[in-house]
């Protein structure tokens, strides 16, 4: 049923997004438990059905991670970011994940399984010039954690380009 809905709603806006210059962006499932729609399966149906360029993904790499950890989230990177289909990348890491440990825990960026250094090298290979957006901050006292993360990244990205 999900599918139908989706393709009914995408054909009639894929054509008004082309027109207008507009990128249509799909957030993968969060949590990805099984057979849920924008799993890396859904991901393949959309393109498929869609191919034109403006029809993308908002790339969660926690939630991706949460799926099936690193090699998952580095395989995606690369399949969709060579074909320009990453447009924005929500910048999270997480420990364990659901095919692994049976869950999963959202962590400081540098406190995840994930290597973020490593993922970062791998958007630079494949071109990726979206935004890059801390996602699911945990708290730390005094709201410090989105400067945290904030400055965590600009330092990673620092690296990346010394």
């Amino acid at each position: 049923a999900w599918w139908k809905q989706f393709r009914t709603a995408f054909r009639a806006l894929v054509p008004i997004a082309a027109q207008y210059g507009i990128r249509l962006a799909v957030h993968p499932s969060d949590t990805p438990h099984a057979r849920t729609p924008f799993d890396s399966l859904g991901f393949h149906r959309i393109l498929d059905e869609f191919p034109q360029k403006h029809v993308g993904f908002v790339y969660c790499i926690g939630t991706r991670a949460e799926a099936g950890g690193s090699s998952l989230v580095l395989d995606e990177i690369n399949h969709y970011g060579r074909n320009g289909r990453l447009f924005e990348c929500h910048f999270r890491n997480v420990r364990g994940s659901l095919a692994t440990a049976g869950g999963f825990e959202e962590t400081l960026l540098d406190e995840g399984d994930m290597n973020m250094f490593r993922i970062l090298k791998e958007l630079k290979k494949v071109g990726f010039d979206g935004c890059l957006h801390p996602d699911h901050i945990p708290h730390l006292e005094g709201g410090d954690g989105l400067a945290y993360s904030i400055g965590y990244i600009k330092g990673l990205l620092a690296a990346l380009y010394a």
